[in-house]
């Protein structure tokens, strides 16, 4: 039975180094710019269709042409070190940036493994899987995949928009008192609703995910659109979710914004009646409180927004970052990242 580890060291070098949000993924796209990437290596191919640098090799595993999973055999010394740190930096996506975390984790952070089986562990987006066999210098079997989180592992929305049946489900975890998400709300959700919900096989859900540790307000924010809702309709949700992203800054730096919540309301034209009555006595607190920790316990999320299309967490790559940059847009506001994820569903599922 596979365990999960959590005490890597690079995962933390990772978050340090801000490069959490940007990768280089080889993973889910052709297998010719992975190859590429590892020219420097001089690989040769065997019948199998191996790819070796001596002893060491990794083999891939194609879904429509997609790279779906990537798996080796590497013996721990000094060449095999490096050799498997180059080959899991290209794979993940990370590249040198990782290399270097991933050789002193394979020096001197791994013997407490050796026997123990099939090891998981969370890197991001992606699962690394180990086993360690022998004596030193041991030898190392290890997969490599992106990480995908079982439908059943989600909390159940009640804020969606699209068909319940549809085949691509973007999930957003938010926080309203987040800047980050108010841009979401005001550049990514637009181009969602008029390219993909269009399409009529897109579904959008809407996640609370307050970050309670430096956001004072968010928790009470999410509270008042639930009484919102609940007052008014599902429908009238969505347009006070709007306003309070666009008045954020406004009662963000209130000492208590109850009543700004019911005025926001009010303004927007949109029924308060017991408005008052459910927040004072804090009708939706707990709800909100357990899909937080019911989040936080099942996807691991660092931060919002967080986004998810079905299972796959959505995170830029390097080359997607750069047409961004270029285009001047908000990443998540880009089309294209969206259609690429969709294209490697489709390709993942094809057994």
């Amino acid at each position: 039975m596979k365990r999960y580890f959590r005490g890597f060291i690079f995962i933390s070098s990772l978050v340090i180094l801000g490069l959490a949000q940007i990768t280089l993924a080889s993973l889910g796209e052709r297998p010719e710019k992975f190859l590429a990437n590892l020219a420097h290596l001089e690989l040769s191919q065997d019948e199998e269709g191996h790819f070796h640098q001596g002893q060491n090799y990794f083999k891939l595993s194609l879904r429509e042409g997609l790279l779906y999973r990537l798996s080796g055999e590497s013996l721990l010394d000094e060449e095999g070190i490096a050799f498997t740190a180059a080959v899991l930096g290209s794979a993940s996506g990370y590249g040198s940036f990782i290399e270097e975390p991933v050789k002193q984790f394979l020096t001197s952070g791994i013997s407490e493994l050796v026997g123990q089986g099939p090891v998981g562990i969370p890197l991001e987006e992606f699962l690394l899987d180990i086993s360690l066999v022998g004596e030193k210098p041991y030898t190392l079997y290890y997969g490599l995949s992106i990480r995908e989180i079982p439908t059943g592992a989600f909390p159940k929305s009640k804020h969606t928009l699209g068909p319940e049946n549809a085949r691509y489900v973007i999930r957003e975890f938010s926080d309203l008192e987040c800047p980050y998400c108010a841009r979401f709300a005001s550049e990514a959700l637009p181009m969602i609703q008029s390219q993909l919900l269009s399409r009529g096989d897109v579904r959008f859900e809407y996640h609370h995910f307050p970050l309670t540790s430096i956001h004072p307000h968010a928790v009470l924010a999410a509270e008042a659109s639930e009484c919102v809702a609940e007052v008014n309709g599902e429908t009238h949700f969505w347009s006070y979710h709007q306003a309070l992203f666009q008045r954020q800054s406004a009662w963000a730096v209130l000492s208590d914004p109850t009543s700004y919540f019911i005025q926001i309301a009010r303004e927007i034209g949109l029924s308060d009646a017991m408005m008052s009555d459910c927040l004072v006595n804090h009708k939706y607190r707990q709800e909100v409180l357990d899909a937080l920790t019911e989040a936080t316990r099942k996807l691991n999320i660092p931060g919002t927004p967080t986004i998810f299309i079905n299972g796959f967490k959505l995170q830029p790559t390097i080359e997607e970052s750069k047409i961004i940059n270029q285009q001047g847009i908000y990443p998540y506001a880009f089309l294209e990242m969206y259609l690429q994820r969709f294209q490697m569903i489709d390709a993942f599922s094809q057994e």
